[in-house]
């Protein structure tokens, strides 16, 4: 089977075997539907694939399924132009037989609780809470996209830094150290000049999010401006949780993250508080495998494979062999 881990930055394609041998990996370029359309998903996850190809001694037989988690995709129509988009890209590569497409936010939970209940939040370029019950039953929070979401997101990180740097250099606010590190950061004088480069397209949402390890790194030096936008996001991000798990009256859950904002270590302590206050008895998981593990145990799942010790150590030691995930 083949899996697939999709965000907005990179995508990881992982192609194994029933008994949880990892026999290929490939990294390709974003793969977020709402950012890249169908054409740039297609293009990713063909690129991902073509690397895979090229790291295996044989072509491997079409696969069972495949598993597509991707940011993104958590909208019914978004999720059927995804699902067109790899039926097409499949029947023309021969990759697999069939074709199923979640949000990045079920892979960081199936590599956490193995398809159990409990709620995942994913802060990388974007956001999103997804709660799931004992049943299955689902309950979405946040996830909709840098104009009109994606709070507690790296975006958001990012989009606010640049707010308050402008703010500096009108003198409205006391961040100076905030507002020279972003004109550092995108190669020119004034934080303002910013703007025209997002007007000209030349800085993007990838871009903009980017600056969320500078705005890391500043608070890691004292910055209070920098230090106030990370436990914003932080609190931003719990509440999202919180939202989820109570809207399915999840007692005590098991609240998996995942994305490149919970590398901040000040973030993904904020964050383990206020879910603490916010959920007591929830504890806070930062999944041992990646995500793109969750979608091959998801691929499992459908194909009815049994989800054994045995299977997820050699899982494991398979993409820590291949790296790259």
């Amino acid at each position: 089977m083949i899996g697939v881990d999709g965000g907005g930055t990179k995508t990881v394609l992982v192609v194994a075997d029933l008994e949880g041998r990892v026999l290929s990996v490939g990294v390709g370029g974003p793969s977020n539907v709402a950012l890249v359309g169908a054409a740039g998903l297609a293009k990713s996850i063909g690129e991902a694939w073509g690397e895979a190809l090229r790291r295996m001694p044989t072509s491997p037989p079409t696969a069972e399924v495949l598993v597509a988690c991707l940011a993104g995709a958590g909208g019914p129509s978004r999720r059927e132009v995804a699902v067109k988009a790899l039926t097409a890209l499949c029947s023309e590569l021969g990759l697999a037989k069939r074709v199923v497409v979640e949000p990045d936010a079920i892979a960081v939970l199936m590599s956490a609780t193995l398809g159990g209940p409990g709620v995942v939040v994913v802060a990388g370029t974007g956001s999103i809470a997804l709660a799931v019950g004992p049943s299955g039953e689902r309950v979405r929070v946040g996830g909709w996209g840098h104009l009109i979401g994606d709070e507690g997101s790296a975006f958001d990180v990012g989009r606010e830094a640049i707010k308050l740097a402008l703010l500096a250099e009108e003198g409205l606010a006391r961040c100076a150290e905030l507002a020279h590190a972003v004109a550092e950061h995108f190669g020119v004088r004034e934080a303002r000049e910013v703007v025209d480069l997002i007007a000209l397209g030349r800085v993007g949402v990838t871009e903009v999010a980017s600056l969320a390890e500078v705005v890391d790194g500043l608070a890691s030096k004292g910055s209070w401006a920098a230090r106030v936008i990370l436990e914003r996001a932080s609190e931003r991000l719990a509440s999202m949780a919180s939202a989820a798990a109570k809207a399915l009256a999840l007692r005590r859950p098991r609240v998996a993250v995942s994305g490149g904002l919970f590398k901040s270590e000040l973030v993904l302590a904020r964050f383990r508080s206020a879910v603490a206050r916010e959920l007591p008895g929830a504890s806070v998981i930062v999944p041992r495998l990646p995500p793109v593990a969750g979608a091959i145990i998801y691929a499992y799942r459908e194909l009815g494979v049994p989800i054994t010790g045995e299977v997820l150590s050699r899982l494991s030691r398979g993409l820590e062999r291949l790296g790259r995930v």
